[in-house]
């Protein structure tokens, strides 16, 4: 073993002195195979420190299944076989060693199987650790679900009530209990068994919703799905087009069925075509956004409801930039202190309030982004999106102060604000990682790129009623 495999496995020991992590932090900024290696090896020991505590078994399945062929129970019990031969490794030898003596077998079975796929053979798996965001939950007092909640890959379950979720590639999608689904990357999810409605905006073509005997991919529509217990699915066009893919082989081709609007179909779970589909009321109500919803790209992502809290840490996300309304139709009677009113560019570096004058009617916004590890490389854990009204704003609050200062008047009333901690978009020690928000010139649309380097980034957004006055 040289002095690099040396410091590895040292660095998994939690063994490195100051000297050798600034060595090997060295070797790994100057050698991208080494990189790639140090990546490969923590995922690997990621999977096994689940596997070799029996809680977790399920949360190695789930990760081992992400990189294999779709086909279920073939990969199941594949997964099975891996876990029977590495979980009798001893465990008084170093965690390293158990790991890397585990790990190897795995592969070894895994390339016997011709199933360990790289990144570029399986698209469908996402780096990121969360790929949708609840978004609604109505359902029993105690609640399975929390609004704001990002959800990583792998399986979830209804047990009732009923679930919305949008994705990191822009599709929502909602979920009514009782359901088992399968999250598989940003835009593909597998329903096991249950009912769901999915709508998908411009720019989300290609989300897929698997079921065991049909793929559905949506081609810019808004379709509901049923999977019953026997493995048939029914689905059914609300508007626009899907396309149901069925399965096949290199010798035989699974051929491809074009829904359309007011198409309904049932899919055998042999993909076999069948008759009777349930009718288009039983399924869940697509999620279509209101006509006065905000329209929202990239990070940031809609909250049909308001948040229970937005205390620093109990909605992170790396992925999602949170967006919720606060409250509607609310009075000014007096001058009232915002960050910027105007059209333009601005960052946090700069310092520049105004004040917007009575009358004015306005509804709240507040935006909402906590990161799970906002103190490593700010500057690299930027996020961006936009956000465009059906009306103007009217001005935007993103200093700490002046939001707690607003809480009692623009806040939710049923919402947990931290008024004890850094939760505006303030200056950061460099401009490099200064947060920019940039509203548009009909006033209608703000581009937000953020970086947090403190606690959190909130930005309180106020947009025009439309029976208030015009903007001045």
């Amino acid at each position: 073993m040289n002095q690099t495999e040396q410091l590895l496995a040292r660095f998994f020991e939690n063994d490195l002195n100051a000297a050798e992590e600034a060595q090997l932090l060295s070797a790994c900024q100057s050698d991208a195979d080494l990189r790639r290696e140090l990546i490969d090896i923590t995922r690997v020991h990621r999977s096994l420190q689940w596997l070799h505590h029996e809680e977790d078994t399920p949360r190695f399945e789930s990760e081992v299944m992400m990189r294999l062929e779709p086909d279920e129970i073939q990969s199941a019990a594949f997964v099975a076989g891996v876990i029977a031969k590495v979980h009798p490794a001893p465990r008084k030898k170093s965690w390293f060693w158990i790991s890397v003596s585990a790990a190897a077998a795995a592969i070894a079975l895994l390339a016997t199987a011709g199933l360990f796929l790289n990144s570029s053979q399986k698209p469908n798996v996402v780096a990121g650790p969360h790929v949708a965001v609840v978004t609604s939950y109505t359902g029993s007092s105690d609640p399975e679900f929390k609004v704001g909640q990002a959800l990583s890959i792998g399986a979830l379950k209804v047990r009732s009530g009923s679930v919305g979720l949008s994705f990191a590639d822009g599709a929502l999608l909602s979920v009514e209990g009782p359901a088992e689904l399968m999250l598989i990357s940003s835009g593909r999810a597998r329903l096991i068994q249950g009912k769901a409605s999915a709508h998908v905006p411009d720019g989300a073509e290609g989300f897929t919703i698997e079921t065991p005997g049909v793929e559905l991919v949506d081609l810019g529509t808004e379709f509901g799905v049923s999977v019953n217990a026997a493995g048939e699915a029914d689905v059914h066009v609300f508007t626009g087009e899907v396309e149901a893919r069925l399965p096949g082989d290199e010798a035989s081709p699974g051929s491809l069925v074009a829904l359309n609007t007011a198409d309904s179909r049932r899919f055998a779970s042999d993909g076999a075509s069948l008759g009777s589909p349930i009718g288009p009321n039983d399924y869940p109500s697509p999620p279509s956004p209101g006509i006065d919803a905000p329209r929202t790209q990239g990070a940031v992502h809609f909250l049909q409801q308001p948040p229970l809290s937005v205390e620093t840490g109990h909605l992170q996300s790396n992925e999602f930039i949170l967006l919720f309304k606060e409250r509607d139709s609310v009075e000014l009677t007096r001058e009232t202190i915002v960050s910027f009113a105007k059209p333009g560019r601005y960052t946090s570096a700069q310092k520049n309030p105004t004040k917007i004058r009575p009358p004015h009617q306005v509804t709240s916004y507040l935006l909402h982004y906590d990161p799970t590890l906002p103190s490593i490389s700010p500057s690299k854990q930027r996020r961006e999106g936009s956000v465009t009204f059906s009306t103007p704003v009217v001005g935007v609050i993103q200093k700490h102060m002046a939001l707690n200062l607003t809480d009692d008047l623009f806040g939710h009333p049923s919402a947990v604000y931290d008024q004890a901690k850094g939760r505006g978009s303030e200056r950061k020690l460099k401009d490099a990682s200064s947060d920019v928000i940039v509203l548009s010139r009909d006033r209608r649309t703000l581009h937000f790129n953020l970086a947090v380097s403190g606690d959190l980034d909130q930005i309180r957004v106020l947009v025009k009623t439309p029976d208030s006055p015009p903007l001045r």
